[in-house]
């Protein structure tokens, strides 16, 4: 697909069919959509309340690329942890467990995936979850069929506060 239009989503709007509601971050405004660069990118702006983030997991065919735009983010990868802060960023190497925390503060991250797979549509169907939830939590095998939906493999668990303690002491 070759595009021959900009793409422009102005502050505070998003591209994701579902709106700014969804399961991992906070608040997600989806910037670029898989489908409008043929597959090759997804780029999302996600806010995150302190200690959030997402559970550990791999993409089997995408690197996830985030860069801080606010706040301090711890992020394991590969079993190492590694601080991040305002003006850096980070690349989570397709199929290496990863996951992450934000810190004490609100905080905001760019996140990109090369290629884009179907990363926003992963954030919909959460979205659609949340806003009619089971009157149960999801079970692991649940939650590794949610995510295996979107080649995304759900390894489980969160890093915690003293994760993140560890991190940056």
């Amino acid at each position: 697909m070759s595009r021959t239009e900009p793409i422009i989503v102005g502050p505070g709007q998003t591209r994701h069919a579902d709106g700014r509601s969804l399961v991992v971050p906070d608040e997600l405004q989806c910037k670029v959509r898989t489908s409008d660069l043929g597959g090759r990118l997804c780029i999302m702006l996600a806010d995150h309340a302190p200690w959030e983030g997402p559970p550990l997991h791999t993409h089997r065919d995408g690197d996830e690329w985030f860069y801080v735009i606010k706040g301090e983010f711890v992020y394991e990868v590969g079993g190492k942890l590694h601080r991040v802060v305002e003006g850096g960023s980070l690349v989570a190497p397709q199929k290496i467990p990863h996951r992450y925390i934000n810190g004490p503060l609100p905080g905001t991250l760019f996140v990109g995936l090369t290629p884009g797979g179907r990363l926003e549509e992963f954030f919909e169907e959460g979205a659609r979850r949340r806003r009619n939830p089971s009157p149960t939590p999801p079970t692991r095998e649940e939650m590794v069929a949610l995510f295996a939906k979107y080649n995304v493999d759900y390894i489980g668990g969160r890093l915690t506060e003293d994760d993140f303690k560890k991190a940056t002491t």
